[in-house]
């Protein structure tokens, strides 16, 4: 037998969630730029945006994506990379350590990347887990929402978040997590579905 101690509850997941985390200004930059990469022909199909996938290979998600990070040859040139990285700044970071100082791990990693996912009806993602230490997840939506479902559900916690427009949820990338299907009416690519910025703090 092992002699361990546990001193958690693994009851208490590590999730924060803010709303109304952008303000005017820095919500017209993102959907600026949402709405110019909201095209077939430029978010790519889950095999192309690293998706988890199951035994077979097969992806455990149905939408359509782009990686931000390495989309242009200056990233300053991204409203929303620019506008991230001065909100999710030092000062925000250690407001973030008060909660729990597992949050040092968004100022000790060194690499991060930015994926867009855009989901319409029909479109999900099942549970998985992200492979990098922090995952950072901000919702999009023109209002009045026009779909439902959509939720994130943390499967280790049986815990469930209603999304909002204008939030951002912040927790440790080894959680399992699942966005529901999303149930809507309207043509593809309509740009009234729902955007999910995915930033994913990691280590060299």
């Amino acid at each position: 037998m092992n002699d361990i101690t546990y001193y958690g509850k693994t009851a208490d997941p590590l999730v924060i969630v803010e709303k109304n985390f952008f303000d005017k200004n820095e919500l017209d930059g993102i959907w600026q730029e949402l709405n110019f990469l909201t095209y077939k022909h430029k978010l790519y199909p889950p095999n192309k945006t690293n998706s988890a996938t199951d035994s077979k290979g097969k992806p455990l998600k149905s939408n359509k994506g782009l990686f931000i990070t390495g989309l242009y040859a200056d990233p300053y040139i991204s409203n929303i990379l620019t506008i991230y990285n001065n909100k999710i700044n030092w000062d925000y970071i250690d407001f973030l350590i008060q909660y729990n100082p597992l949050f040092r791990h968004l100022r000790a990693s060194n690499k991060q990347s930015t994926l867009l996912s855009y989901y319409e009806g029909g479109d999900y993602y099942k549970p998985h887990h992200d492979l990098s230490a922090m995952t950072l997840l901000s919702y999009f939506f023109e209002e009045p929402k026009q779909f439902t479902g959509g939720n994130i559900i943390f499967n280790d916690f049986d815990l469930e978040i209603e999304i909002q427009n204008n939030m951002i949820v912040i927790f440790p990338s080894c959680y399992q997590h699942e966005v529901q299907e999303i149930k809507m009416e309207g043509k593809s690519f309509d740009k009234k579905g729902r955007y999910c910025i995915s930033q994913f703090i990691s280590y060299e």
